[in-house]
């Protein structure tokens, strides 16, 4: 008679109970963000530039959509890899995000000598912001006064045409490594930190041409100090208008940086599509994007699906450069 009667209050209590608290479960995931509880927006880099810019501006937008405090923490160092592992280590609620720009993160996860402590897999995407297209340019008064001559002595002269890039293992360099694996060449890489001392180098003769994003050489081009041979985009980018692809011209490369958000994975999905939803009213808005395109910068909005897709293909077609990049 005991043991029946406390089955069946048992039995009671839950049927109570339960419906109890899948409503505090559902009412917690409906009520994200709380109110008067900040997010924080990790930038992996030092303050200025353009990651930076971005997440700033879009950091301010964010608060306005969301009515909460949204603040932007500067956290540098190893290559962007201290910022991207404290967001990691975070919890998974949507409150610590980080801005991630590929195929910087690559660099951590593929190359084992760096102990990263994250994958793909411990991501989750939020929302794709913008991409970047590469180019290569040369001096006005170059030999080279087109892609396709500029191949062409490369491939006569392995390892001798010296080609500046922004740093070891930067955009700059993987685009380079890129396409000397696609055009069957071999340059000499000129590593500088950044890509002002390496259009320094450029515009003094140190160099015979650069790789860079296309921000990288909209001033010079418009005064007339050097000519861009080719750019990476598939047709032609914005930035650098009237400048051929290098698919275009025979040589397979198609290479474009991208910079978005993502949380660490195991997010709550309704917790993500609030922050994509806010995110793409935000990348809808002409304010955002006249900003982005004053910057330099061209925006490309995709929402957490499709930036996991684009996330994927990024490191299968990068990926194997990267793996052979660390191996020299």
């Amino acid at each position: 008679m005991r043991r029946a009667f406390l089955a069946g209050f048992a039995t009671a209590t839950a049927a109570i109970m339960l419906p109890w608290f899948f409503a505090i479960a559902s009412a917690q995931a409906q009520t994200f963000p709380e109110r008067g509880r900040p997010i924080t927006l990790i930038v992996p880099y030092t303050p200025g530039g353009g990651v930076d810019f971005v997440a700033r501006t879009t950091a301010a937008a964010l608060e306005r959509e969301l009515s909460v405090p949204v603040q932007v923490a500067n956290r540098p160092g190893a290559g962007a890899q201290v910022g991207i592992t404290s967001m990691i280590r975070s919890r998974p609620d949507g409150y610590t995000l980080a801005m991630i720009v590929k195929p910087t993160v690559l660099t951590h996860y593929l190359d084992a000598s760096r102990n990263a402590i994250y994958t793909r897999a411990s991501f989750q995407p939020i929302a794709h912001l913008y991409s970047v297209s590469y180019a290569v340019a040369v001096p006005a008064n170059s030999p080279y006064q087109d892609f396709r001559s500029f191949i062409a002595a490369a491939r006569a002269n392995p390892e001798r045409i010296k080609i500046a890039d922004a740093g070891l293992m930067t955009a700059p360099h993987v685009m380079l490594s890129m396409l000397e694996r696609a055009a069957g060449v071999r340059f000499a890489p000129v590593h500088f930190n950044g890509g002002a001392p390496a259009m320094a180098a450029l515009l003094g003769g140190h160099v015979e041409g650069m790789s860079g994003g296309g921000s990288d050489f909209v001033p010079q081009l418009g005064s007339g100090q050097i000519k861009v041979l080719a750019v990476t985009a598939d047709g032609e980018d914005p930035l650098l208008p009237g400048i051929a692809s290098m698919r275009s011209m025979g040589v397979d490369v198609l290479f474009n940086t991208g910079t978005g958000i993502a949380a660490p994975a195991g997010t709550p999905a309704t917790t993500v599509q609030v922050l994509e939803g806010a995110l793409a009213r935000i990348a809808a808005t002409e304010i955002w994007q006249r900003a982005l395109i004053g910057y330099g910068i061209t925006p490309r909005f995709m929402g957490a699906r499709d930036y996991a897709a684009f996330w994927l293909d990024f490191e299968q077609r990068v990926g194997p450069v990267l793996q052979a990049m660390f191996a020299r």
